[in-house]
């Protein structure tokens, strides 16, 4: 599993071009949903063990436990919905 990791400057380091509140809204709440989005698709699966996520997104061609194409043919699905 990979957690937040902590920012190396506060949230407040690119005023006045990007305020403190908006840059903690998109960290603790964004990227922090699809860090756990992404650590629920790997769950369970040989890649919840890799060690980074280069070697995972390196390999990924070569995890296959059905998931990818069951969410091939839901995205697919949903889209004929539209």
């Amino acid at each position: 599993m990979f957690p937040l990791i902590d920012l190396p400057y506060d949230y407040n380091a690119y005023e006045p071009y990007i305020d403190a509140k908006t840059m903690e809204l998109h960290y603790t709440k964004h990227y922090q949903a699809y860090l756990d989005k992404f650590n629920k698709a790997i769950e369970g699966t040989e890649m919840d063990n890799d060690r980074t996520l280069m070697h995972i997104i390196t390999n990924i061609s070569k995890h296959n436990n059905g998931k990818r194409k069951s969410k091939q043919k839901e995205l697919k699905t949903n889209k004929n919905l539209l």
